[in-house]
């Protein structure tokens, strides 16, 4: 079995980008807390948003807000130009993700503490908790 469950706060506002079948695509970075200790630098992973999934990515986050997401690990490779070695990169193929942040609630027309009816949320939107305090600890913005 391959999945992943994670979360964190992104690392740069997304950036919409379409393939050369015109599909879209977002990869972005996501921070979340070491199993290390408090003190510890996060643990950094690059997630890879397609079709519905990027364009609302695209639409309703920015550095710094807070992500759930459910996904596959999978390996980019490829030869670098310089040194001619293989280079194997880490990534996530989100599957689902939840909106976590309370700007991104906001951005719904709704009060960032009052409930979003679901009629009126993104498709990603749903089950959103708002204890979620321990998970911002450590993390560098």
């Amino acid at each position: 079995m391959n999945k992943l469950l994670l979360i964190g706060r992104l690392g740069q506002d997304p950036i919409l980008k379409k393939t050369t079948s015109g599909k879209s695509v977002v990869e972005i970075s996501l921070a979340t807390n070491s199993l290390k200790g408090k003190n510890s630098p996060p643990d950094w992973h690059k997630l890879v948003f397609w079709e519905k999934k990027a364009d609302l990515i695209n639409e309703y986050c920015h550095k710094g807000d807070q992500l759930g997401i459910e996904g596959s690990v999978f390996y980019d490779e490829w030869v670098d130009k310089d040194t001619e070695k293989k280079v194997r990169l880490a990534k996530v193929n989100v599957d689902k993700m939840e909106f976590l942040s309370k700007s991104q609630k906001s951005q719904t027309g709704h009060a960032p503490n009052q409930p979003v009816p679901a009629e009126n949320q993104p498709a990603a939107v749903a089950n959103q908790s708002e204890d979620t305090d321990f998970y911002n600890q450590n993390i560098p913005f």
